[in-house]
């Protein structure tokens, strides 16, 4: 891991942090970058908050536009806010205008400076800094659904949003969700010279689990049923992390308490049953199996045959069914 200030690079992914106003000449540093990268605005990022000033977001957008080499990927929570931005008439031209203010202070400070060789500008008196790549073929933007609800709102305003590339981030993954990935394959996507391609819908989907300390488990069935939507509709599906708990298969085992058992991900073998505490002096401590819902101090029971054990988010991997999935859109 190597830090760059507000940017942590993390093989090929790029990450910034939180507050973006005070530390703008950090997130230019991706323009002197000359290997491509894929930069990640992490969830503590979020460019489309309230908060934010559309000054502000013109210049992050015009740092995109003006470092076609890198791939940036950006999520939201507020997707209508962003659908807005993206669609308004003026803002191709308010991202030229502050890309073309990036270049003359740059120049004004490096005379031999090669920033704004990588995007062309099409200034005329009406419209004096219009892109004449739009949507920005580099941009890839996507909305944030840990629920249905989230996916109900949220996709139908990302379709409408001018993008080259769609995709759902499903992180933490906290309910089952279904895409409905199939649906109005007539919507458009962009090619960034204005014209309308066919739309696969959606052409991303990233599923997680929640980390930090007061985590959330995730089912598996949840994960595998969006995995199964993404095989069927060809949409790449990438599965980056359990997060604290991983879960086991409880199965009957008459050597165990209470008659079941499943393979503890820490180590050894264990019985998904809670003690219940002795409520007399005299009074046997009884033993008994846990019910859906019910946890104990790492362990919370999904349902009859699967529990969740907190094993920490590095033991806990990315392992699907034994498998890594990876999948990434491609040649878009």
């Amino acid at each position: 891991m190597v830090e760059h200030s507000d940017w942590t690079l993390v093989g090929q992914e790029a990450r910034a942090t939180r507050d973006l106003r005070p530390r703008f000449k950090e997130l230019m540093k991706p323009l002197h970058w000359k290997t491509p990268q894929s930069i990640r605005f992490d969830e503590r990022v979020e460019l489309f908050d309230s908060s934010v000033p559309p000054e502000w977001r013109d210049k992050v957008f015009a740092v995109m536009a003006l470092a076609p080499q890198h791939t940036f990927i950006v999520s939201t929570v507020f997707p209508e806010r962003m659908r807005a931005y993206l669609s308004h008439p003026n803002t191709p031209v308010d991202i030229g205008l502050a890309a073309m203010q990036i270049v003359m202070d740059d120049l004004a400070s490096n005379p031999g400076s090669t920033l704004g060789k990588g995007i062309t500008l099409k200034a005329t008196d009406i419209n004096p800094g219009a892109l004449t790549r739009w949507p920005l073929p580099n941009v890839w933007l996507g909305v944030a659904v840990r629920r249905q609800t989230d996916a109900d709102v949220g996709i139908p305003r990302l379709l409408h949003t001018p993008a080259a590339v769609r995709f759902v981030i499903c992180e933490p993954l906290l309910g089952p969700v279904n895409l409905d990935l199939g649906w109005n394959n007539d919507l458009a996507r962009w090619d960034g010279q204005g014209r309308e391609l066919p739309l696969r819908r959606i052409d991303w989907v990233i599923v997680g689990g929640e980390t930090g300390r007061d985590a959330r488990p995730m089912h598996p069935d949840w994960v595998r049923s969006l995995r199964d939507q993404c095989a069927a509709a060809d949409v790449p599906f990438w599965f980056t992390q359990w997060g604290e708990f991983i879960p086991a298969h409880v199965e009957d085992d008459p050597e165990y308490a209470g008659g079941r058992a499943f393979n503890d991900p820490t180590g050894g073998r264990a019985s998904p049953c809670i003690r219940i505490p002795k409520k007399l002096p005299r009074a046997k401590e009884t033993i008994r199996l846990m019910e859906p819902g019910e946890r104990t101090k790492r362990t919370v029971m999904l349902d009859r045959d699967t529990i969740a054990v907190r094993a920490g988010a590095a033991k806990a991997g990315r392992l699907l069914d034994g498998v890594e999935h990876n999948g990434r859109p491609e040649g878009v």
